[in-house]
């Protein structure tokens, strides 16, 4: 097993960049079925956990794609759809109230992109 020079650029959620080590070609079995699959090494840390893609899931049978759909157009009516699915139509996106947010005087709003692990935990796990 060598560890070879990754031309691969990876990414974590939320978009952080990974430190790659390098690549490392592996033999997988699962029951009767072998693959070789690529492995991206990286130094070992915490919150990190190895994962295998969907692509390797599937050619080893841990997973199945199913691609069907078990009604036609024409079985589909609208209102009994709607009717038979009424609690989760009604007030959808609406308070009950009116209600002003307010922001501090020059403040500006602004998005930010999902994390795994909420803000306020991740700064307190980095002084840890």
């Amino acid at each position: 097993m060598k560890i070879v020079p990754s031309q691969y650029k990876v990414h974590a959620f939320g978009g952080y960049p990974l430190e790659i080590i390098g690549n490392v070609t592996l033999k997988l079995k699962n029951k009767d079925r072998c693959l070789n699959t690529i492995f991206a090494v990286m130094q070992d840390r915490k919150g990190i956990r190895p994962i295998l893609g969907r692509q390797a899931s599937e050619d080893l049978g841990l997973i199945k794609r199913l691609d069907t759909v078990n009604k036609s157009s024409d079985e589909f009516n609208e209102e009994i759809f709607l009717e038979e699915n009424k609690e989760v139509f009604e007030g959808l996106g609406k308070f009950p109230q009116s209600y002003k947010i307010q922001l501090e005087k020059n403040e500006i709003p602004t998005v930010k992109p999902p994390r795994r692990v909420a803000f306020i935990t991740s700064t307190g796990r980095k002084t840890r």
